[in-house]
């Protein structure tokens, strides 16, 4: 069995390196509900993902409890899986939601742009302020991708 390796592989970390950062949105149902009516089944759209985003991980910190509709449930997720990173959780207390423990806490790519919602699961939240985060990398490529080494068998 031969080994293949490259002519010049690559060490450390390329001057094109880029590294992961975090997309997070303030929700306040109260400026929501005074612009528009909420209702159960609801999206709220929170944060854009370009194509060619990872999502390493996503979730929400409750910074007001809801005192109105304290049985208000919201997921986290997206235009495909509405729970694909939080399951139904209640938001009347404060606190930062729990990842869904499925094939999602590995983290999620988008070939296509979309949003990473809030969707309202049971009840109408009319006063719970939520701060939602988002890890995401950009792994579109840098610039050429093609292979530009030489490749030789020992």
């Amino acid at each position: 069995m031969a080994t293949i390796s490259a002519s010049a592989p690559i060490a450390g970390e390329p001057g094109t390196a880029r590294r992961p950062y975090i997309l997070e949105q303030v929700v306040d149902f109260a400026v929501i509900a005074a612009a528009v009516t909420i209702g159960t089944t609801d999206t709220v759209q929170v944060l854009k993902l370009p194509a060619g985003t990872h999502v390493s991980g996503a979730g929400w910190e409750v910074l007001t409890a809801e005192t109105t509709n304290t049985s208000a449930q919201v997921e986290l997720g997206d235009g495909v899986d509405p729970n694909r990173f939080v399951a139904s959780a209640v938001v009347s207390s404060t606190g930062v939601s729990a990842s869904v423990a499925t094939t999602s806490a590995l983290g999620h790519t988008y070939a296509a742009a979309d949003t990473i919602d809030l969707l309202i699961s049971a009840d109408d939240p009319t006063d719970a302020k939520l701060r939602v985060w988002a890890i995401v990398s950009d792994i579109k490529p840098v610039a050429n991708a093609s292979d530009r080494l030489t490749w030789t068998s020992a």
